[in-house]
């Protein structure tokens, strides 16, 4: 493990024999220390630091390169959104990122939409929320911009610099994604796909996101028709949807649909990838455009099964499954069925719309071939 010594009153900080103190008093980390730092050895760094300049936790600053191959770091040099302070003796991870300004100045409701996203995340890690504030200094945040900062105390489950800057990183992915901007099915699979799963805690189930504790039971006919509808509804949804596979909902205390309420993942996928495709391909018609299905791998050692359903073109709606339930459950491949997303429930459409979608084609279908 790397080790941080103080060495003189005027370049405090040194990591590994080599000074690291910037002009600010800070001590800057290089990003390939962090896997080598242990937490407890920044934070002796913190309190040894402020022992020897009776200093408060505030002084106690640990900033992150993020620059190329320069090896001379000063107050100017490229630092990351996330670094490390101390609180109360005790080490915090802090994140800086910028959000639109809000309407009408009302800088408390911006940081309550913060503060509802983060909340869930934080407690699941057992990451006190320390501090949220707003910056409303015009002179440093671009035109119609704000920055923000989030301090949470380190878990005590951490072991390395590396570990708390991945949580760091995943509230900035969320906040970024669920405030930045709206939030769509691409940037959500892509948080996903990113590492970036337990963002998820706290976020409703809807339109375009649907979670599940466990597989569908693809050896059996059933699961594999209750896997093609709940995909076939996102296709017939207006802009398609995914599917996560080792996450588990709740039902809030005041009411509202289900949120997810853990990303624990599945002690090892039962199917693959490619015969999760190969069942769909059998099942739906016709087969999705774009369809993609990945494994993502946990810090826990457990995965997640991600079914990524993209917007489908008008065109090629409705999106039929192979066969239809009967009232035992079993499924009946004399009929076929047609289902659609609605809120956070899968719901079969009606004849009745079902018979207009088909007339609107056929009327299409005549126009285009009718002369001019």
């Amino acid at each position: 493990m790397a080790s941080i010594t103080i060495e003189t009153e005027e370049f405090p900080w040194s990591v590994d024999g080599e000074r690291r103190t910037i002009d600010d008093g800070a001590i800057m980390l290089k990003p390939s220390e962090l896997t080598t730092l242990d937490v407890d050895e920044l934070r002796k760094g913190f309190l040894a630091y402020a022992e020897l300049y009776g200093t408060d936790d505030s002084d106690c600053r640990a900033v992150v390169y993020s620059g190329g191959d320069e090896v001379y770091f000063d107050l100017d040099a490229p630092v990351s959104t996330i670094s490390f302070g101390l609180a109360n003796g005790k080490l915090l991870v802090r994140v800086e990122f910028m959000a639109d300004y809000p309407d009408d100045d009302d800088f408390d409701r911006l940081q309550d939409e913060v503060r509802r996203l983060i909340l869930p995340l934080l407690e699941a890690r057992r990451a006190p929320l320390l501090k949220l504030s707003t910056d409303e200094d015009y002179s440093f945040a671009p035109l119609g911009h704000v920055f923000l900062t989030v301090d949470f105390e380190a878990p005590t489950n951490a072991r390395s610099l590396q570990d708390l800057y991945d949580l760091g990183t995943t509230v900035d992915n969320l906040v970024d994604a669920f405030i930045a901007r709206a939030p769509t099915r691409d940037t959500v699979a892509d948080l996903i796909r990113g590492g970036s799963a337990a963002s998820l805690v706290g976020q409703p189930e809807g339109n375009w996101l649907d979670v599940k504790s466990r597989e569908y039971e693809l050896a059996k006919p059933q699961g594999k028709h209750s896997l093609a509808v709940e995909v076939a509804a996102f296709c017939n949804a207006e802009d398609g949807g995914i599917i996560v596979f080792g996450a588990r909902t709740k039902t809030p205390l005041h009411g509202g649909g289900e949120v997810i309420a853990r990303v624990g993942g599945l002690d090892t996928a039962r199917f693959t990838p490619r015969q999760y495709l190969k069942i769909l391909n059998e099942w739906v018609y016709p087969f999705p455009f774009g369809l993609q299905v990945n494994e993502i791998p946990l810090p826990s050692g457990k995965i997640l099964v991600l079914i990524d359903i993209p917007a489908q073109n008008e065109e090629l709606k409705p999106f039929l499954v192979k066969g239809a339930r009967n009232e035992d459950g079993n499924v009946e491949f004399a009929g076929f069925t047609v289902a659609q997303r609605r809120g956070e429930d899968t719901v079969n459409l009606q004849a009745s719309m079902l018979h207009t979608q088909l007339a609107a084609g056929r009327a299409f279908l005549r126009r285009s071939h009718e002369p001019a």
